[in-house]
C-alpha cells in the first residue's frame, strides 16, 4: 500500500501549500467555495460495459481487513459515554503503527491526520500518552505517521484548515472527531450534509480514506437497526462506505461496547465486544450482545408489569382501587407507572370502573366482574 512521504506537525497559523483549484488563503475560504471545490469532483469518464465484463476487476485494497478499502468514507457512530473518541484514537495509533488493535483488522502502517475538534490539546495529549503506554505503542513505532491537528478553538474555519492540510498530500487517512462542528445548519436537513459528504468523498479518493465520528440520536441505540443509527439526516449514512456503531454491552454497559459493522464492499461482518480497561480497549470473548431499552430499565431496577398481569389481579373478582394500586406496588411498579398502566387498561376496555356509595368508593374489575358486582350491590340495596 502506498503512503505519502514523511509528514510534519501542522499547527494553527502555519502556511501550507494552496489547494489546487484556487483555495489558497485559509481565511478567505468560505462554505460556497468549498461546495464548488467538492462539486469539481475527480475525473471519472465512461467505460464500456463489455470491457468491464471481459476484464478481471482489481483486487480489494483493504485498509482494515474485511471492512473497507482505499478510497472509503467511514463513520463511527455511538451514544455519549460509549468512548467513541477513545476507540477512534486507538484506531489512529494502530493505523500509524501498523498494529492491529481490538481485532479490527489493521493491515499495515499508513500516515494519519487526526483532527481533534472537541478536546483541549492538553486533554488529547494526556489521553494519547496513556493509551500509547497501555498498548505498548511507542514514538518509534509510529515515526512520523501520526499528525494531530487541534481545531477546538478554530471550528468556524475548520473545513478550510483541514482542506489545506489534505492538499499537502502528506496523509493517507483523515480522521475527524467529531464531525458536528463542521456542519453549518440543522443536522437533520440533507442540504446541511451535502457539502461535507462531497468534500469527504473527494478527500477519500485523493488520499486513502476519511473516517469521522458522529453521535447517535437519543434513546436506546440497541433498539434501532444499524441502518437507522446516527442523529440527523440519513444522507451521511447512505454516503458512507462503511459504518461502525458502538453500543453498550448488555452485561457490562459501563465498561464494554459492542461494535457492529454495516459494509458496502464486503460481506457482513460479525460484531465485536470490546472492554475498556487500563486506558485502552481490549478484545473480549463475550458474545456481542447489545444493550436494549428493556435491558437498561432492568439494570436500573425499573420493573415492568404487563397489561395481562394487571388484569390478572381482578380476574377473580373486582378490587377496591386502593387495594388494586397497592398490589401493583407490591409487584414493584412505581406509582407513576402504576397509574399509566391502570389508565391504559381503562382506555382499552380491559378494566372497568364502578363507583359506589357516599363518599364513593371506586372498584376496578373486568367488564364481566364489574357487571356481577353491580348486580350484587343492587340486590343488597333492594333487600335493605
Amino acid at each position: 500500500m502506498n503512503t505519502p512521504d514523511r509528514q510534519t506537525t501542522i499547527t494553527h497559523g502555519e502556511t501550507l501549500d494552496p489547494i489546487p483549484g484556487g483555495l489558497g488563503d485559509r481565511d478567505a475560504v468560505g462554505l460556497s467555495s468549498l461546495i464548488g471545490f467538492a462539486n469539481e469532483g475527480t475525473s471519472t469518464g465512461t467505460l464500456n460495459g463489455a470491457d468491464l465484463l471481459a476484464t478481471r476487476p482489481p483486487p480489494h485494497d483493504p485498509v482494515i481487513a474485511d471492512t473497507f478499502d482505499r478510497g472509503a468514507v467511514v463513520e463511527i457512530i455511538g451514544q455519549s459515554k460509549t468512548r467513541k473518541s477513545f476507540l477512534t484514537m486507538q484506531a489512529a495509533l494502530g493505523l500509524a503503527a501498523g498494529v492491529d488493535t481490538c481485532g479490527l483488522g489493521i493491515r499495515s502502517p499508513v500516515s494519519i491526520l487526526i483532527v481533534n475538534m472537541e478536546l483541549t490539546p492538553d486533554d488529547f495529549h494526556r489521553r494519547l500518552w496513556r493509551m500509547g503506554r497501555a498498548l505498548g505503542i511507542t514514538a518509534e513505532a509510529i515515526a512520523d505517521r501520526l499528525t494531530v491537528l487541534n481545531l477546538r478553538d478554530s471550528q468556524a474555519e475548520a473545513m478550510g484548515i483541514i482542506a489545506e492540510a489534505v492538499a499537502t498530500g502528506k496523509f493517507f487517512g483523515i480522521i475527524i472527531d467529531p464531525v458536528y462542528p463542521l456542519l453549518q445548519g440543522d443536522e437533520s436537513r440533507p442540504e446541511t450534509w451535502a457539502p461535507i459528504t462531497g468534500m469527504f468523498n473527494r478527500w477519500a479518493t485523493e488520499c486513502g480514506f476519511v473516517l469521522y465520528v458522529h453521535h447517535d440520536a437519543k434513546g436506546a441505540a440497541g433498539d434501532r437497526d444499524i441502518r437507522d443509527r446516527g442523529a440527523g439526516s440519513g444522507v451521511a449514512g447512505r454516503n458512507a462506505y462503511a459504518r461502525l456503531t458502538l453500543t453498550p454491552h448488555r452485561d457490562d454497559p459501563e465498561n464494554s461496547i459492542v461494535v457492529n459493522f454495516m459494509l458496502r464492499g464486503y460481506a457482513p461482518r460479525e460484531g465485536l465486544t470490546l472492554t475498556f480497561k487500563d486506558d485502552a480497549f481490549h478484545l473480549s470473548d463475550a458474545a456481542p450482545t447489545a444493550q436494549t431499552g428493556k435491558d437498561r430499565q432492568t439494570r436500573r431496577g425499573v420493573v415492568t408489569v404487563t397489561p395481562e398481569q394487571g388484569v390478572a389481579l381482578v380476574v377473580d373478582k373486582p378490587l377496591r382501587a386502593s387495594i388494586f394500586m397497592a398490589k401493583l406496588a407490591e409487584m414493584g411498579l412505581a406509582e407513576k407507572r402504576a397509574r399509566v398502566l391502570r389508565d391504559n387498561l381503562i382506555d382499552d376496555g380491559s378494566l372497568h370502573v364502578h363507583r359506589h356509595g357516599f363518599p364513593s368508593v371506586s372498584w376496578y374489575g373486568t367488564p364481566s366482574g364489574i357487571r356481577s358486582l353491580q348486580a350484587e350491590l343492587s340486590t343488597e340495596k333492594a333487600g335493605a
